[in-house]
């Protein structure tokens, strides 16, 4: 029987009621563009990165001189602003996590940008908790490869069997299953 030593959380939607916030900020975004999205198109993106959406959206229209970069870029500023002043966790995030890491190692693993997750702590401080965090930015490749979850073991030390993960996406399962995790979430 495995003996499971370390949890690893996914953020967005997971710890964080921050899929709304990317969502409005996305549409936002594109609707500058002429691009008119809703919030049932938004969802096949939960789980994956910024880069793969403005990526996708790139291939399906033709937006004279905008890159991929640009895309992010807009959303990035707009995603900063909006989750600082309007971030927040689910209800009893900080204080479980503040109980689970008295006992066990915890990491934070996330296709976000290092920079979004920054902004995002900003606002919630739940980093504090965690004695690793892996984003996007720190791997070659993102969930639902198992990059991410195979870094933030490491940086635990921990053997990735020996660490429960927690998703909200089938993306993210995915990845923590590949990598070798018990997966509590999403299939």
């Amino acid at each position: 029987m495995t003996t499971y030593t370390a949890l690893i959380s996914d953020l967005d939607g997971t710890l964080m009621d921050s899929e709304p916030v990317h969502c409005t900020t996305w549409l936002a975004v594109l609707a500058e563009r002429g691009l008119q999205y809703d919030a049932d198109w938004f969802e096949q993106w939960i789980g994956t990165s910024d880069r793969h959406l403005a990526e996708h959206v790139l291939r399906e229209h033709d937006l004279p001189g905008v890159t991929v970069r640009d895309l992010q870029s807009a959303k990035q500023a707009r995603y900063h602003r909006t989750i600082e002043s309007e971030g927040q966790t689910f209800a009893g995030i900080p204080e479980r996590l503040e109980r689970i890491a008295r006992r066990f190692p915890v990491a934070i693993a996330t296709n976000s940008s290092r920079s979004d997750a920054d902004h995002a702590f900003k606002a919630t401080r739940i980093d504090r908790f965690a004695r690793a965090v892996v984003t996007a930015d720190d791997v070659a490749q993102l969930k639902p490869a198992p990059d991410i979850y195979l870094k933030a073991a490491a940086l635990l030390k921990i053997a990735p069997e020996c660490c429960i993960a927690v998703e909200d996406s089938p993306a993210g399962s995915r990845a923590a299953k590949a990598a070798g995790m018990y997966v509590i979430g999403d299939r």
